[in-house]
């Protein structure tokens, strides 16, 4: 309409997800679903370790029935493939057996723009040996750590065609 983008304006701002921000699972032989991993994503210029904190305890926090797998049944439903339709007979199958059948495992991905220089024996923003403590759950919890020189750049590019 001939005005100016600015992508940086309030009204232009997107919350992320409220969900899972990711499912993943693995299937048996007989095609069942055995594990289901809920992952939770964060992307940050600078690390900020209440976000850490809050990703840990969002994890802890869930459910067995991660919350996007009826968003996902939904989704899959419009899709007229024999995958899809399949995929939505295995995530129903799930659903209606209240997910006892398959277990909860809990992720992290953290994207961060730069490392922990100042610190000479860390190499992670992340702890290393075991979640962080605000991660309560009695669940196999796995993270992983990206460290990106120009993150904000790479946002650019990708995002405002900078």
């Amino acid at each position: 309409m001939g005005e100016a983008h600015d992508p940086d304006a309030v009204a232009e701002k997107r919350l992320g997800r409220t969900d899972d921000d990711a499912l993943a699972f693995r299937l048996d032989q007989a095609g069942k679903i055995t594990h289901v991993l809920a992952l939770e994503a964060k992307c940050m210029v600078r690390s900020n370790s209440g976000i850490i904190a809050d990703a840990h305890g969002k994890l802890a926090a869930g459910a067995r029935r991660p919350s996007g797998i009826r968003e996902l049944i939904t989704l899959l439903s419009d899709y007229e493939t024999d995958e899809a339709q399949a995929w939505v007979a295995r995530l129903l199958e799930l659903y209606r057996d209240g997910f006892r059948s398959a277990k909860r495992r809990d992720g992290l991905a953290y994207t961060v723009g730069g490392s922990p220089v100042r610190f000479a024996t860390r190499v992670s923003w992340l702890p290393v040996d075991a979640p962080h403590p605000s991660y309560t759950a009695d669940r196999r919890f796995d993270a992983m750590e990206f460290q990106l020189e120009d993150l904000e750049g790479l946002v650019d590019t990708l995002y405002r065609g900078a």
